[in-house]
Formats: structure tokens, C-alpha cells, sequence
């Protein structure tokens, strides 16, 4: 099991992940977008020539997760969403 971190993003349909040394290939997508850090857990293995990062588990990394909370904290202390009625 290896841990790896780093932003990930999409290349012609093929999920990636960057960081300033290097980028991997990944088994699949990891569902966070942006320029957002994440913790990737899984395995390395070899598809032809290429490496492929096998992801077992993805997460926000620490500063990501911390920018997340901040942004659900706002929302919800800012009470329901008020719906507006056409008259």
C-alpha cells in the first residue's frame, strides 16, 4: 500500500494526478475538482509502458479539507435557502 498526494485533473479522458515532481496515471477518477490537494492510497502497477496508480482510497488532503468545512460552515450558518415565488 503506498500514499501519495497531489492535485488531480483530467488529460483527454484519462484521470491524472501532479505534483511538482511528477505525474501519475490513476486507476480511476477521483471526484474533487479545482486546484485542490488530495491523499490517494492504493497500489502502483504496469499497464504496457506506463504506470498506473491502482486508487483504493481518496480523501481532501489537511488544507483542502479545512477550506471545505469553512465553506459548509458558511453555508449553514446562513440558514435555509429561501425560495422566491413567481406572482
Amino acid at each position: 500500500m503506498i500514499t501519495i498526494a497531489g492535485e488531480p485533473y483530467v488529460d483527454g479522458g484519462i484521470p491524472r494526478l501532479r505534483d511538482a515532481t511528477a505525474t501519475i496515471r490513476l486507476s480511476r477518477a477521483v471526484g474533487i475538482r479545482g486546484n485542490t490537494t488530495v491523499v490517494v492510497r492504493g497500489f502502483l502497477d504496469a499497464q504496457g509502458d506506463e504506470r498506473v496508480f491502482d486508487v483504493g482510497r481518496s480523501a481532501p488532503a489537511f488544507e483542502a479539507a479545512q477550506r471545505l468545512r469553512a465553506v459548509r460552515s458558511e453555508r449553514s450558518s446562513r440558514g435555509p435557502a429561501k425560495r422566491v415565488h413567481a406572482t
